[in-house]
């Protein structure tokens, strides 16, 4: 059955991590008429130089759609500088996904795990 996540309570794992400064919120941006919000936040970790001039950041995207064709979505991406005028490109690293339902918010702990393996993932690359 169908059952919407409100964004705070989306949000709110992550409390933890911000609290002890490992996420940085860098944006929060709703779309669609409200209907969906993205928040993106930093790994405050040293870039991971892949070679020698190649920096890559750590970013976690969390997705929310109000609508019964999306859900939560969970992102870690590589942020990679490609161009002197600042553009960066994307490459996600590990993601995970649910659909709204009354069980979403005891799946938390889930997203939880995800969180905590794929930041050491990350900061255990370099």
């Amino acid at each position: 059955m169908y059952h919407i996540l409100q964004n705070e309570k989306t949000f709110n794992f992550l409390d933890p991590f911000i609290e002890k400064n490992e996420l940085l919120i860098d944006s929060i941006v709703p779309y669609s008429n409200g209907k969906h919000i993205m928040m993106a936040c930093k790994i405050n970790k040293e870039p991971v130089e892949v070679i020698k001039g190649d920096l890559v950041e750590c970013f976690l995207v969390v997705k929310n759609e109000h609508s019964a064709k999306g859900g939560l979505k969970l992102q870690f991406l590589g942020m990679r500088l490609v161009c002197d005028n600042g553009m960066t490109v994307p490459e996600e690293l590990g993601s995970i996904s649910f659909r709204h339902s009354k069980t979403l918010e005891s799946k938390m702990s889930e997203l939880q795990g995800f969180l905590d393996i794929e930041k050491k993932n990350f900061l255990y690359r370099n």
